[in-house]
């Protein structure tokens, strides 16, 4: 946790992305689409914010730009207090071991022609210096056997895993940088619900162990209130509503928000009572 006058592990200041669309006429402007519209959000290093909102609220563009996969078309992206887009080619690259993320589909994110040896390392390749492969395949195993997976998996292949096992090896290639930060869109959303169990709790054990925070990226917001201790409410862009995940659903102020807890049937009682998740590898 950070203390008094530290700051905090990200911060987004009001943030912009705008794109242009094809032009429908010769006589009419290219149309301007802004996908995020002045966002304002921080997370202290320790803890998880939640990102929640239907398709199209600006969930996968804000985790492109913490990312640094993309510019902001104004506003600061800050890590540590750095803002991403202020570093030169070189420095973002060191700086990028930090900050990790992990995508939605298990099946679509990893290489089905590599190894989950040269799958988990790929970061190492690609981030840090001097690494050598005798040193790459120890922090492979090490990243395959915290995430619950065995070293001698290394050699397999990702047709050989099941959905749940391959997200755990997509986690174990965000861990192996040994980041501060893992930005995670929609991580389970394509899984098994007994499946998506295991998952989550696998990452809340993670986090006891290694002290990483979360940005956790979902249109679930049971999923949401299980892990994460604020949650902000995405709509056109914009952050329309934001709090403690407990109090928020509970006391839902915006109209947006109240219509996204009554969409889904039983979701307000299963936020309200959600269940413990134990710290402990399933």
């Amino acid at each position: 946790m950070s203390g008094p006058g530290t700051a905090p592990l990200l911060e987004l200041q009001d943030l912009t992305r705008h794109y242009r669309l094809p032009r429908q006429s010769l006589w009419q402007p290219a149309p301007l689409v802004k996908a995020l519209d002045g966002v304002s959000l921080q997370l202290q290093a320790g803890r998880n914010l939640g990102i929640v909102g239907e398709s199209g609220s600006g969930k996968s563009t804000l985790a492109r730009l913490v990312m640094a996969l993309e510019a902001p078309t104004s506003g600061r992206v800050l890590m540590d207090g750095t803002d991403l887009q202020s570093l030169s080619v070189a420095a973002l690259r060191r700086a990028r071991a930090g900050f990790q993320m992990v995508f939605q589909d298990p099946y679509g994110s990893l290489d089905p022609r590599r190894t989950v040896e040269r799958i988990v390392a790929e970061p190492l390749e690609a981030l840090v210096d001097r690494c050598t492969r005798a040193e790459q395949r120890e922090r492979a195993a090490e990243a395959l056997e915290a995430v619950g997976l065995r070293s001698n998996d290394l050699a397999k292949y990702p047709h050989e895993f099941s959905g749940g096992q391959r997200q755990r090896i997509a986690i174990a290639r965000a861990l192996i940088t040994r980041p501060r930060l893992i930005v995670a869109d929609e991580p389970v959303s394509a899984l098994d619900v007994s499946v998506q169990a295991q998952v989550l709790n696998l990452m809340l054990d993670l986090q006891d162990r290694h002290g990483v925070s979360y940005l956790f990226i979902s249109h679930d917001l049971a999923v949401v209130g299980l892990v994460c201790d604020e949650v902000a409410v995405m709509q056109h862009g914009r952050v329309v509503e934001q709090g403690d995940p407990q109090q928020l659903f509970r006391q839902a102020e915006h109209p947006y928000t109240q219509a996204l807890l009554a969409a889904i049937p039983g979701q307000r009682a299963t936020v309200q009572n959600r269940p413990t998740i134990a710290h402990s590898l399933p």
